[in-house]
């Protein structure tokens, strides 16, 4: 083996020889050119020059390029180094080269290339290319290296930068070690061919290139390796790579992974990252998005994964995330596409904040602490169907629902909350129940006008709260619709000083057809309930209800032994369904107004129906049937021209009012009858009027009109006038005394007039305006009544008789008799 020196001048590496090759450095030229056996030089003393690599004629058995700042010329040709030794090559920083820079080894024995950490440009490839199984040692930066042939030597670890490919090949074998191996090009794509073999080594991908797999590519086997992409595109070409260890990325650089179908598949068991991207700006994906983690951690063990906790976490590049087995804690990441915990976990969770852009599925098999936090979980996609799998595991944390677009579907029930309360908000999207139950103990709040649903389908909410909160909150029910069947259940057993508020549209956006019904089945606390509802049911509640202003469209239930509020504010029944819906009070006081004003709607008591004294039931549109139960209330009215149906039956109503604006007051405009067979009972001391408002009773007979108020004035007719007549079957009393006064016009029309006092107690009939006579009328027949004290009363069809009465002045068609030893006597 000789020495052979390039010794300066721009000339061939094959050329004549005794020209450029010399025996020492700097030594004089004229040697033979380098054979396979030779070592060759470049140093300092070869000049600044360019050396053309001819075509298939450079060898040598090892080459040092130390000091040399010229230019290695290779076209498309190659240098072959032969040597079996250590340095069989030797790489600077101080020369270049051009074309496509190729260094053929094939020598036996253990060897070294060492070609320094030179720059892309002046990188150069290597192509391992024996019949050795030698061990080869790379340490520095290359631009493709390629192990071919027959080569079933083994690649040790070494700190090494590829600009180009890596290719390895079946039968050979690497090293395990801490040196990393970096992929750094800084255009075009860059290829890795594993042939199967683990890199049991740490890689990292640093330039602004495409690092593209060729076959499945493992890193790591016991001893964690870490994958670090700083920069460029990973990518899988639809394959997997296997790691055991951590993949990092937490940087602001453009970067990305091309999934394809492909997928990283993690390892790891012990503690440890084995996924870390905390800052996830400039990341972006392609394909699938999919992580795998495999690795069986034990109990006390917690594997951490890390995706835009610090900062950078989008919808848009989130990615998804599988665990398949472990019993150990998993730290899950801030931002996550699909979350999926595998039967084969049987562990838990930690986290903070968690924002999902796509599904989530929690283990059967996992513990059930698996959810519980503080911090809240955000539902956040904005297109397709995502779905939530508790798998019976209770999600007892804060939850929100915020994607335009977003729908999230219920896979079996759900839990949210357990003793402490959690939030649940629906601000965007749908929440799509699908026939679930989803039990909540905390508040459920959706007050706001973006575009919102539930879909029931035949699901429920349940709630369990038992504390002093909003439970249910929508105040703003502006575009919030609904499917299915609306059903929230409030089951909770809170007891005495707590109130729980439920609200829906108090400020605005209920309506008919986007309210809810609820069910409060348990506790003996405050129900705080205003807005309006569909159902609304208290049976098995044994608290008390608030008085507030409440739209109902549907049915309304109160059990016995609730408290209702007194108050001002007004309970409306709305529906302009003609489905009849009913009204339950189990002997309950409905101590505030009432009203039934829905346009075609239909309502019918199940039991009897009081409202507080002074308190009004008006009936503006829709039917109202009383079902033969009985009505108390200070005033019943349905004064207006609307289209209404007034079904009384049987029953009997009783009016309590004591003003002279009380009473029962109608019209029959525009109102369909029923009342032939009723009893009005006036039991108040004060006035209250039995009248037809702005245009009477005409032609509508009532049943019985009693007044049973003693010392109280009753209006037929109203207070002032009427225009019209009103009528009844049978007009009486039950106390004296008492005044009636006649207020109509034309006449009151009566079957049968039985209003008596007694003496010393008349009951007054008169006329509402003094000196001017009202009429009351009847087809035929005698009248005969004791103690009355008649003034301004006209009294026409057959005879009418007054028994011990007093004749006040204006009257005409009335009998003043009295009493004597059984005669009568007659006073005209």
């Amino acid at each position: 083996m000789a020495a052979r020196y390039w010794v300066g001048g721009a000339a061939t590496w094959d050329g004549t020889a005794g020209t450029k090759w010399a025996l020492t450095s700097g030594g004089a030229g004229g040697q033979a050119v380098p054979t396979s056996s030779d070592t060759v030089f470049f140093d300092a003393a070869s000049g600044a020059n360019t050396v053309t690599i001819g075509s298939g004629t450079a060898i040598c058995s090892t080459l040092t390029m130390t000091g040399f700042t010229g230019t290695l010329a290779f076209g498309t040709n190659s240098i072959t180094c032969a040597g079996s030794g250590t340095g069989v090559f030797t790489g600077a920083t101080t020369y270049s080269v051009t074309g496509t820079p190729l260094i053929n080894i094939t020598g036996t024995g253990t060897l070294t290339l060492l070609p320094a950490s030179v720059t892309e440009a002046n990188s150069i490839s290597f192509t391992i290319n024996n019949a050795a199984s030698n061990a080869i040692g790379v340490s520095g930066s290359v631009k493709n290296l390629t192990f071919a042939g027959t080569y079933t030597g083994n690649l040790t670890n070494g700190a090494r930068t590829l600009y180009g490919n890596l290719t390895l090949k079946s039968g050979m074998t690497l090293s395990a070690g801490a040196s990393v191996t970096t992929f750094a090009a800084a255009s075009g794509t860059q290829t890795i061919t594993s042939a199967a073999l683990n890199l049991d080594f740490p890689i990292t991908f640093s330039g602004t290139a495409t690092y593209q797999l060729q076959d499945a590519l493992s890193v790591g086997t016991a001893t964690g390796r870490t994958i670090t992409l700083t920069s460029g595109t990973l990518d899988l070409a639809n394959f997997t790579l296997t790691q055991f260890g951590q993949f990092t990325s937490s940087n602001s650089n453009t970067r990305a992974i091309a999934f394809g179908t492909g997928n990283l598949t993690n390892t790891l068991n012990g503690n440890g990252t084995p996924f870390f991207m905390s800052v996830a700006g400039g990341f972006t994906y392609t394909g699938t998005p999919t992580l795998n983690f495999t690795g069986v951690g034990t109990v006390g063990n917690t594997r951490s994964i890390s995706f835009g906790n610090t900062s950078g976490g989008l919808a848009t590049n989130a990615l998804n995330f599988n665990i398949t087995a472990g019993a150990d804690t998993i730290s899950m990441p801030t931002h996550f596409q699909d979350f999926t915990f595998g039967s084969g976990f049987t562990g838990t969770t930690t986290s903070g904040t968690l924002n999902c852009y796509g599904s989530i599925a929690l283990s059967a098999n996992m513990q059930a602490t698996g959810m519980v936090s503080a911090n809240t979980l955000q539902f956040l996609s904005t297109s397709g169907t995502k779905t939530i799998t508790s798998n019976g595991i209770t999600f007892d944390r804060a939850i929100t629902f915020d994607g335009v677009g977003g729908t999230w579907k219920l896979v079996g029930a759900l839990n949210v909350g357990t003793a402490t309360g959690r939030a649940v908000t629906l601000t965007n999207g749908t929440l799509d129940l699908d026939g679930n139950t989803f039990t909540h103990f905390g508040s459920f709040s959706s007050s706001n006008s973006n575009t919102r649903t539930i879909a029931f389908g035949t699901g429920n909410i349940t709630n369990t709260f038992t504390g002093t909160s909003t439970i249910f909150g929508m105040t703003t029910a502006t575009n919030f619709t609904y499917t299915g069947t609306p059903t929230v259940n409030i089951t909770g057993n809170a007891g005495s000083g707590i109130t729980r508020t439920i609200t829906f549209g108090n400020t605005t956006g209920q309506t008919e057809i986007n309210s809810l019904s609820f069910t409060i089945s348990a506790g003996s606390d405050t129900i705080s309930i205003g807005g309006g509802f569909l159902n609304l049911s208290f049976a098995g509640f044994t608290g008390t209800m608030t008085n507030a202003t409440l739209s109902i469209y549907g049915n309304l239930l109160f059990p016995t032994g609730m408290t209702l509020t007194a108050g001002t504010n007004t309970t409306t029944f709305a529906s302009t369904n003609a489905t009849v819906r009913t009204i339950t009070t189990n002997s309950n006081t409905l101590d505030f107004p009432i009203t039934f004003n829905g346009v075609g709607g239909s309502w019918r008591l199940q039991d009897a129906l009081t409202v507080g004294t002074n308190r009004a039931i008006t009936l503006t549109r829709g039917s109202f049937d009383t079902n033969t139960k009985s009505l108390t209330c200070g005033t019943f009215s349905y004064n207006n021209t609307n289209t209404k149906t007034l079904t009384l039956g049987t029953s009997t109503v009783t009016i309590t009012g004591g003003t002279s604006t009380s009473g029962f007051i109608g019209s029959s405009t525009g109102t369909t009858y029923d009342v032939a067979n009723s009893t009005i009972v006036f039991t108040t001391t004060g006035s209250v009027v039995f009248a037809g408002g702005s245009s009477g009773l005409s032609g509508t007979l009532f049943g019985t009109i009693t007044m049973s108020g003693s010392g109280g004035t009753l209006y037929l007719g109203t207070s002032t006038s009427n225009t019209t007549v009103g009528s009844c079957t049978t007009l009486n009393n039950t106390v004296s005394p008492c005044t009636i006064t006649n207020s109509c016009t034309t006449a009151f029309t009566v079957t049968n007039f039985n209003v008596n006092g007694t003496a010393g107690n008349l009951v007054v009939l008169n006329s509402n305006t003094p000196a001017t006579a009202r009429t009351i009328t009847k087809a035929s027949g005698t009248t005969n009544v004791d103690y009355l004290n008649i003034q301004d009363s006209t009294a026409t069809g057959g005879t009418w008789n007054a028994y011990g009465s007093t004749n006040s002045g204006n009257n005409t068609g009335w009998n003043f008799l009295t009493r004597n030893n059984g005669n009568f006597l007659m006073f005209f």
